[in-house]
């Protein structure tokens, strides 16, 4: 079993691929701005969410998450990043079902403009 917490692109990212594509609009109406895709490793059997953060760098915040599928919880990442481009969660060991979730905030407004913080996702 290989470590939750851990960064992704060290060591598992080399034979990942994306299981999930899930498109992410504004909470209050718009088109598909990005999308949040749940990325798999086979080699390290572990999961993570990425996001393609299309605004500037400083102009918006990404809150990201995944969690495991388990009784009493546990397994869960969080992350918060302001840079634009690819953003992504630290790992977690997922065998089974994960949730995620995924909001990108503008810092001016503090509107979301993609995705929403209630917005937890199943994916198996």
């Amino acid at each position: 079993m290989w470590d939750d917490n851990t960064d992704p692109m060290i060591r598992c990212s080399g034979d990942a691929r994306t299981i999930a594509s899930l498109p992410m609009t504004p909470e209050y109406g718009g088109p598909v701005v990005t999308h949040l895709e749940v990325r798999y490793s086979p080699s390290c059997g572990t999961n993570w969410v990425r996001v393609w953060n299309p605004y500037a760098t400083g102009t918006h915040e990404s809150y990201l998450t995944i969690r495991r599928d388990q009784p009493g919880g546990g397994g869960k990442v969080t992350a918060r990043l302001r840079e634009y481009g690819y953003q992504w969660t630290y790992q977690i060991w997922a065998p089974g079902c994960i949730y995620v979730s995924a909001a990108l905030v503008n810092l001016t407004t503090h509107r979301v403009d993609a995705g929403g913080f209630n917005q937890e996702v199943r994916v198996c």
